[in-house]
């Protein structure tokens, strides 16, 4: 029970401050507050995952710290070591904990650490133990470049290219003789070309000639090359070991006949056989080699070409060669240089080369590798320690954090080993704090979710101008300032130091999430406000093209309409039949198909027009033409029924009227008439009463009233009389061309001064000119005069009566205003009705029946009477049909 209570209370406590703006700008900011908390919470679980936190121990977590920071201050050795700066080294790690040396060698195997003459460069002497150091490897050459961008903690990262290289232009390719080796020449000097594919013949079975690949690498070290001739002999079969002239067997192409790869036989009397089996019908490929050929390419993991000379693949006989994979030359078309007979300087071989298919050659000169020992003085960075936790013990968490993150200056291991103390105690508290964080976050922005359109003292949902705005281009303008924060944070982080360009990057980031929010915070108004989709650029687009699409198909005709609808699905059907494998059925099938579904359309179109003309005959009044039914089916013949008798029903409904209207018109001609003799007769004898002198006063009162009263029921009868004519359409009309602003001017005229006795006044608006009207006059004049009378007689004395005449393109008005003497609660439509005054409580002379005459002739002119009513305010409105002068 208490808990509903308190549920209870809560409910009106939320409806109570929920339009409050105060609270709800107090939510705003725990919601900003709270979400970049829960963020920094979530981030930091990150941080300490990837660094171990909740898997390793402390002492491994900062060795892995340790070792990170090493390979930073690595990088600051080799840059200074590769510029000639060691100076700038030993300056920058003097007051730092850090120890190092450079040694130079490949491989890191049997060094003795502790002998001062293979380091290079170093900063230490105590003596070392290998497991005790952090190491890093590093090639340097003439193109290397590197860098470290320090940000501090927030995320230092280093640059380390090589290979970036020198291009010249190779204006000859060049077969040293002597060496044995192919060069590029360029910009004057000699550069060993690094792939070499020389092509040689090879002997098919009926003697004709094919050619064969031999492919060779340029090795640095050596100087020579190395063949993959060998290689490629490996997956041959020897079926002998003895060899004089050597065949070897590649797949050449498949053929219909089959030829036995045992049938393979040399010419020379050793024969050597190589094949596989060659069921499939595969052709053999021969190709001839001597002895020493074969003995140098198969004897030597390294070669020069000038070990060939004299052999069949001396450089003599060669057909073509292709250098780096892209050019290739002819043998004769080589340039032959004796290397003996040029300077040595010109030849540049310790490098490695490529040729790009523009003929740029690229040139890397050979690069020396360094190791970089290093490890970390504890009694300096102990000290170091010391000093740095006094200069920010005053500050809180988030001030020592962002001091840490941020200072570059300070003795990395140091600020790690800080860093390690401070956040290592939070990591059983942060998840609670990310999960707090969380809940309040999430109850500030529900707050204002149930909040957002309430206002304090106004009803209902209130739309800003925010909200007015169409929701794409809000969810637009949204888009386009999140991702220009973005861009900014972006810049920030590339062109300003690390200071600046943290609290820049956190105060778009803010920006971006007010605005996500605050866009959130719109749709939910939106959505509680109703049919927020209305207020869409994308949705008025669509209306009016469904528009245009719906009137375009409410002017085109039922056929059109069929023929447009089987169009649209023919389309749609040959696009999926494109996609069937087998075209031809598929043709076939939408033949077949088209054919039955053009005959089960045009059934049903026909029957659709059946009813669409019976339906339209029924619209139109016509209620003697019957639908045939007979050759229907289905839901049509049903629905074709249906409109049938719903055409016999309004026939018998049309009559029944037409006999009523009848018998109420013959009733109320004969009761008037019954009435109208005996009533003839009592204002004769009144009138003869009165020709009498009558001396006592209370019979001469008696007799006014008497005479009155029965002027008011001739009125009565002959006002029954004209309305019953007038809705029956008995009266003749007459009509005319009348001047309309003539009209009004004699009507104002006529009632100046019974307008005047009531303490009316007139205002009379026409346009300049004559406007005409086609009416009957002796009509218009009683209906006009009916209506200038209920104004003399219902409007509030010593007010304003307007009347108007306005003139449109087909149409011309009569509007007559006033203010109503009575509280009118009552409708127009009411007012239109017989026997209905707008004076309920009948203190005036009337009997309900002027509006409903007046409504009655307008219709027989064929103009109409409109009736408003607001408030106090009473109009009427006379249309008649305009015609030209």
């Amino acid at each position: 029970m208490i808990g509903y209570q308190t549920i209870g209370w809560c409910g009106k406590f939320m409806n109570k401050i929920k339009g409050s703006f105060i609270v709800k700008m107090i939510a705003w900011v725990v919601l900003v507050v709270s979400t970049c908390m829960f963020l920094f919470s979530v981030v930091g679980i990150f941080w300490m995952e990837s660094n171990g936190f909740f898997s390793e121990k402390y002492d491994d977590i900062r060795k892995n710290m340790h070792e990170d920071v090493s390979g930073q201050y690595s990088s600051i050795v080799m840059m200074n070591y590769q510029n000639g700066e060691s100076d700038k080294t030993k300056e920058y790690f003097a007051d730092k904990s850090f120890r190092y040396g450079i040694i130079e060698d490949k491989n890191w195997d049997d060094k003795k650490l502790n002998s001062a003459h293979i380091y290079l460069e170093r900063n230490f002497t105590k003596t070392v133990n290998a497991d005790d150091l952090y190491k890093s490897q590093w090639t340097l050459g003439d193109d290397t470049y590197i860098e470290l961008v320090d940000n501090g903690l927030l995320g230092s990262y280093q640059y380390y290219m090589n290979r970036n290289g020198k291009t010249y232009y190779a204006d000859r390719i060049c077969y040293d003789t002597k060496g044995g080796v192919f060069y590029y020449r360029a910009d004057g000097r000699y550069y060993p070309v690094d792939v070499v594919s020389i092509y040689v013949s090879a002997t098919l079975p009926d003697g004709s000639t094919e050619d064969f690949v031999l492919d060779f690498t340029y090795d640095t070290d050596s100087g020579k090359y190395i063949s993959n001739a060998k290689e490629m002999y490996e997956d041959v079969y020897y079926a002998s070991n003895t060899i004089s002239d050597y065949e070897t067997a590649v797949i050449y192409e498949e053929i219909d006949t089959s030829v036995e790869a045992s049938a393979l036989q040399a010419e020379s009397e050793t024969t050597y056989e190589a094949g596989y089996s060659d069921d499939d019908g595969t052709q053999w490929l021969r190709i001839q080699y001597d002895d020493a050929a074969w003995s140098i390419l198969n004897g030597n993991e390294k070669l020069t070409f000038d070990q060939l000379d004299n052999t069949g693949l001396s450089y003599d006989k060669w057909q073509s060669v292709q250098f780096s994979d892209v050019r290739e030359l002819q043998g004769s078309e080589l340039a032959l240089i004796d290397s003996g007979k040029i300077s040595k300087s010109l030849f540049v071989k310790d490098v490695e080369t490529y040729l790009d298919s523009n003929y740029t050659l690229h040139v890397y000169e050979k690069e020396t590798a360094y190791w970089v020992v290093s490890y970390v003085d504890e009694e300096v960075l102990t000290q170091e320690k010391l000093a740095f936790e006094e200069s920010i013990a005053g500050k809180d968490f988030t001030g020592k954090l962002f001091t840490i993150l941020t200072d570059r200056e300070a003795d990395k291991y140091v600020l790690y080993d800080v860093l390690l103390e401070m956040t290592y105690a939070q990591k059983d508290r942060i998840f609670t704090q990310m999960i707090c964080m969380f809940v309040l976050a999430l109850g500030s922005f529900v707050f204002l979710m149930c909040g957002a359109g309430h206002r304090r003292n106004r009803e209902g949902i209130v739309l800003t101008f925010a909200d007015k705005v169409p929701l794409d281009i809000a969810f637009a303008g949204m888009a386009v300032v999140i991702t220009c924060a973005l861009g900014m944070m972006s810049v920030f982080a590339r062109s300003l130091s690390v200071v600046p360009a943290v609290y820049l990057s956190v105060f778009a980031g803010i920006i971006a999430f007010c605005v996500f929010i605050g866009f959130l915070l719109s749709f939910a108004v939106r959505i509680k406000n109703g049919k927020w989709w209305k207020n869409t650029i994308l949705y008025r687009v669509f209306s009016l093209i469904r528009r245009l699409a719906g009137s375009m198909l409410h002017h085109i005709g039922l056929w059109a309409k069929v023929i447009l609808i089987f169009g649209g699905w023919t389309l749609v059907e040959l696009f999926f039949m494109i996609g069937m494998d087998d075209y031809d059925a598929a043709i076939g099938l939408f033949i077949l198909g088209k054919m039955v579904e053009a005959a089960v359309l045009l059934v049903v179109t026909m029957q659709l027009y059946q009813l669409q003309v019976g339906s339209r005959k029924l619209a139109q009044g016509d209620f003697s033409q019957k639908i045939n039914t007979g050759r229907m089916f289905w839901e049509f013949k049903k629905h074709g029924e249906n409109l049938n008798s719903i055409g016999e029903g309004m026939t018998k409904a049309v009559n029944e009227k037409m006999k009523s209207e009848r018998f109420k018109t013959e009733l109320i001609t004969n009761v008037s008439h019954d009435i109208k003799t005996p009533l003839t007769s009592i204002i004769n004898y009144v009138a003869l009463l009165e020709k009498t002198e009558i001396q006592d006063e209370t019979q001469r009162e008696y007799l006014d009233v008497l005479k009155r009263q029965s002027a008011r029921l001739k009125k009565l009868i002959e006002d029954l009389i004209e309305a019953s004519k007038a809705s029956t359409g008995n009266l003749p009309v007459n009509e005319e061309d009348l001047e309309a602003d003539v009209f009004l001017t004699q009507i104002a005229g006529e009632f100046e001064e019974k307008l005047a006795a009531s303490g009316l006044e007139l205002i009379l608006n026409k346009p300049e000119g004559t406007v005409h009207v086609s009416a009957d006059g002796r009509h218009l004049w009683r209906v006009v005069d009916n209506l200038m009378n209920n104004i003399c007689k219902y409007a509030l004395p010593n007010s304003r009566v307007y009347v108007n005449l306005e003139e449109t393109k087909n149409e011309v008005t009569m509007t007559f205003r006033n203010i109503s003497r009575y509280p009118l609660n009552i409708t127009s439509d009411e007012l239109m009705e017989r026997f209905v005054r707008g004076d309920s409580s009948r203190n005036t002379e009337g009997n309900g029946l002027g509006l409903s005459i007046a409504s009655s002739l307008m219709e027989l002119m064929k103009g109409k009477l409109k009736l408003y009513v607001d408030g106090d305010l009473f109009k009427v409105v006379l249309e008649f049909p305009k015609i030209d002068e």
